[in-house]
């Protein structure tokens, strides 16, 4: 709530540290230092740690240090006077990039007991009237599609007493190839290994080939990458062509998410290393992925 206050100060929010071994709170408070916009710390005791959700909450660089993936703005309650005993669900927003970027949302049940909500196309940050969207889960890597065509209920997320969900909302565009097959509806997920992987993404492009589609992203971290790829059922995934400052990957490094259905799985940092890549003039991973 202090954000609301100091977002007007040109300040950067500081949440504080936590631990990443105290359950059931540890999952709830990462999420929370992930929405912020702030720094991201711990404060473990010396050999008790959650080292899986450590890796949600960072990433490797190329150069080989441990980032936290923020925000680009501070994040801030999205309706900052509900009363602490209304039994809602409280939300908080944040934003990735420039306007038509990327959405961020966070869901904590702060109740003492299990609740619900349906989640609305107001309830993210930045969302563009008209556009489409795929909007991912974190816990759960659910996906659902939704076009932009003013307020309505979405998704209704239902979470346990210290339940917490992010949501990552990115557009998706519709790919039509210069052959008889169907267009497909593509989006760029970030590292889908990260809270706020999509954070990672530095920039990315669509080319229209002959007789192939090119997809470019820059990201600034390594872990697994995500693509919504609205036909990804009908895709063989030998027939993708996947290179990484320009080595192809190994194709064992690539996978169709057995958590939905429409989302590919590039695992780049295992593939990094695989490949023993290191950073050159610059230190951002340049992926590209022909259709």
């Amino acid at each position: 709530m202090n954000d609301i206050f100091t977002s007007h100060l040109n300040g950067l929010p500081d949440w504080d540290m936590f631990q990443s071994a105290l359950p059931p709170y540890s999952g709830f408070h990462a999420a929370a230092r992930c929405i912020s916009g702030g720094p991201v710390y711990i404060t473990d005791t010396p050999g008790q740690h959650d080292l899986d959700l450590i890796s949600q909450i960072s990433a490797l660089s190329p150069r080989g240090d441990t980032i936290a993936l923020r925000p680009s703005l501070v994040g801030l309650p999205l309706e900052p006077f509900m009363g602490f005993n209304k039994n809602l669900l409280l939300k908080l927003g944040n934003f990735s990039g420039s306007r038509g970027g990327d959405s961020l949302l966070a869901v904590f049940n702060v109740s003492e007991k299990q609740n619900s909500e349906m989640l609305c196309a107001d309830d993210f940050p930045g969302l563009v009237l008209g556009e489409r969207y795929a909007i991912r889960s974190h816990t759960t890597g659910t996906v659902h599609r939704i076009h932009v065509q003013g307020s309505g209920s979405l998704i209704l997320v239902t979470l346990p007493q210290y339940g917490w969900e992010v949501y990552t909302a990115v557009r998706v565009q519709e790919i039509k190839r210069r052959d008889a097959s169907e267009p497909f509806l593509l989006g760029i997920l970030g590292l889908v290994s990260a809270i706020s992987g999509v954070s990672a993404v530095l920039s990315r492009s669509t080319t229209m080939g002959a007789d192939h589609v090119t997809v470019k992203v820059s990201l600034k971290a390594l872990g697994t990458l995500g693509l919504y790829i609205s036909n990804l059922v009908l895709i063989d995934l030998s027939t993708l062509f996947i290179t990484m400052s320009g080595n192809v990957i190994p194709f064992h490094t690539v996978r169709k998410s057995p958590r939905s259905k429409e989302v590919l799985e590039v695992d780049l940092e295992a593939a990094w290393k695989e490949l023993g890549l290191s950073v050159g003039s610059s230190s951002e991973v340049d992926v590209e992925i022909y259709f």
